[in-house]
This record gives structure tokens, C-alpha cells and sequence, in this order.
């Protein structure tokens, strides 16, 4: 392991496609659960920059915001570092964030140095740094497509699970960079939804796979059955509320509201809230 991770180090030191002007979209989120009471874990989201994120997920910057007598009560938590790729929106996007500052996270969060190697290759899959050694408590974990790069760290003595998700930017169109943001939004939110499940080390794993079944069955023939509604009725959610979308024709109007379109209507709309409801369970 020490072999690998001083490769890892060597490549990262020949690695200089870095981008601190993206450090300005630098998020913190915190997940804690005291006293066992994991229904009640409290979740934090901050906004912070390259100049103090380091300083925020310190150690002693930690315990200062933890009530005395409850650090001994905390049975989990989670920390998540969310950042950008770089900006330069091409195949190549590198981090966005310098590069001092990106070694000095991955110290901060107790990853492996090997995980570096598969970050600045831009490789894609899951892979596992844990390391064989019986005194080590932490495990480091690496999942990477064509959405993020997600690496993580977890102690199984203390619960504690710290990780940085790298949402890639994608191509420089307005309608790819908003996809890339719902991305990592819905990523964030979903943590929150999994705070019970924090003391698991493989939690952001499943949150990733979750988020990647969601994008998938948006291409299914269930979801279709939005879109089947809005032509057969005329109406459907295009961002106006819900009012009817604009006629293109006689010939399309009437053919919309014909009585045996409108009657297909519920039977797509008890298709569609049962593959929602199954997604949800």
C-alpha cells in the first residue's frame, strides 16, 4: 500500500490541470447523530471558500461547534467537501480547486493518497483503497461516471464518514450545465434524506446509485406516460403552472381532445404514481 501510495503522490505531483477560480462554488455538508437518536441527526449546508475550507473541517474547528457534553454522546456523522471540475468545460476538466488545497482536503478527511491516482487519471468505476493492515480503522472508497468523481474515507471505530464529491461541468451549453448542477444538488439533498443511515460506510455509495437509477428511469416507457398526458390532454408541467400547452393546430387540437384520448389519460397517471412510489420505497 505505501508503494501505491507513493506512485499516487508522483502522478498528482505532474498533475496541473487544476482550477482555484472555481473554488468559489465550495460547499460543506455536515450530518451528525447524537446519542443514537439517528430519526433526529441534525444536517448542515455551508458555502465556503478556498481560504478557509480547510480551516473548517479541521479537527478543532469541528469540536467548537459541538456542545461539550455531547461529543461523547455523537455515534456517527458524516462530512461531505462538494466542489466543481475545473472550468474549462472540455473533455479534459481538471479540479476546481488549486492544487495545494486539493491534497491538503484529501489529508484533512483521512482518504488514502492512492485514491489520487484514479482522480487525476479520470478513471471511471468503483474502487476500494481500504488497507489490509488490522490497525487501521479507515477505509477509502473511489467511485467515479461520467456525473462526478466521489471519494471518501470511513472509521469504523468513530462512524465517522468524509468524503469530497467533484460534480463534473460537462460540455460549455447552458442546457448541459444545468444538468450538471441538478446533479449535485440532488446529490446534497439526497444526503439529507440518509441521515439515519450515516453510520453505514457505504451510505454515499448507495445515495450515487440511487441518483443513477432516477437519471435511468427518466428513459423509461413508465415515465413516458407524463409526456403521453400533456399530448392526448394539451396540458402539462412546461414551467407555466400547468396551463394548456400551445396549440400547433386544428388538426393537432382535435385530435387531442377526442374522448378516447382522454379516457387512456388515468390509466397513465396509475402507472406513472405506482413506478414513482416504487422508486421511492
Amino acid at each position: 500500500m505505501e508503494l501505491l501510495r507513493q506512485t499516487a503522490l508522483s502522478i498528482y505531483d505532474g498533475y496541473e490541470n487544476f482550477d482555484a477560480s472555481s473554488a468559489a462554488e465550495l460547499k460543506i455538508v455536515r450530518i451528525k447523530a447524537e446519542g443514537g437518536e439517528l430519526d433526529t441527526a441534525t444536517y448542515e449546508i455551508e458555502d465556503v471558500c478556498e481560504a478557509n475550507i480547510l480551516s473548517r473541517i479541521s479537527p478543532a474547528a469541528l469540536r467548537s461547534e459541538t456542545r461539550a457534553e455531547h461529543v461523547e454522546n455523537t455515534t456517527a456523522s458524516l462530512l461531505l467537501v462538494s466542489m466543481w471540475t475545473s472550468g474549462n468545460g472540455n473533455a479534459c476538466e481538471g479540479i476546481g480547486i488549486s492544487k495545494s488545497a486539493f491534497l491538503g482536503l484529501i489529508n484533512a478527511l483521512e482518504i488514502d493518497r492512492s485514491a489520487l491516482q484514479p482522480i487525476v487519471n479520470n478513471v471511471f468505476g468503483l474502487l476500494d483503497f481500504s488497507d489490509t493492515n488490522p490497525s487501521k480503522s479507515t477505509s477509502t472508497h473511489f467511485l467515479a461516471d461520467a456525473r462526478m468523481q466521489l471519494i471518501w474515507s470511513f472509521n469504523f471505530i468513530t462512524s465517522e464518514t468524509k468524503g469530497v464529491l467533484i460534480t463534473r461541468r460537462g460540455p460549455p451549453d447552458p442546457q448541459s450545465q444545468y444538468k450538471s448542477r441538478q446533479v449535485g444538488n440532488s446529490f446534497l439533498a439526497s444526503s439529507s434524506q440518509q441521515r439515519r443511515n450515516i453510520f453505514n460506510p457505504y451510505t454515499l455509495l448507495f445515495i450515487s446509485l440511487v441518483q443513477s437509477t432516477r437519471e435511468a428511469k427518466s428513459r423509461t416507457p413508465e415515465s413516458d406516460y407524463a409526456g403521453t398526458i400533456k399530448w392526448k390532454t394539451g396540458y402539462g408541467d412546461d414551467g407555466d403552472g400547468g396551463r394548456a400547452v400551445p396549440k400547433r393546430s386544428n388538426d393537432t387540437v382535435s385530435s387531442r381532445a377526442a374522448p378516447e384520448n382522454l379516457a387512456v389519460a388515468p390509466r397513465h397517471i396509475e402507472a406513472l404514481t405506482s413506478s414513482l412510489a416504487t422508486d421511492e420505497r
